[in-house]
């Protein structure tokens, strides 16, 4: 029974995180357009800070979750470390972060 709620709660990442890139994709423009001159001066291309939000995203999650199913609780990325994110969102299941919050691995 416990198999498959984390089945079910990754589903739900999954889709969640779909419906959010949405939403991050321009989010994320709009945040470089407006500091642009600090992100520029920083060298923080708009990818970087794509890469922030889901990175604080998934930190989001492992800390909703409860804690009898999440064995690793991601760490929050601060705003000042933006320059030094190398996450790049590649697909939407993204095993590795899934495979560590749910499994600790």
């Amino acid at each position: 029974m416990e198999r498959l709620l984390m089945v079910v709660v990754a589903l739900a990442v999954v889709l969640t995180r779909t419906v959010l890139l949405w939403l991050f994709l321009p989010l994320s423009w709009l945040v470089w357009l407006v500091g642009s001159p600090w992100f520029i001066a920083r060298r923080i291309p708009p990818t970087q800070i794509l890469g922030w939000l889901d990175l604080n995203y998934f930190a989001a999650v492992s800390r909703l979750a409860p804690r009898r199913m999440v064995k690793w609780r991601a760490p929050w990325v601060p705003v000042a470390r933006i320059g030094e994110v190398d996450h790049r969102i590649m697909d939407f299941s993204e095993p590795r972060i899934l495979g560590r919050i749910f499994d600790g691995t």
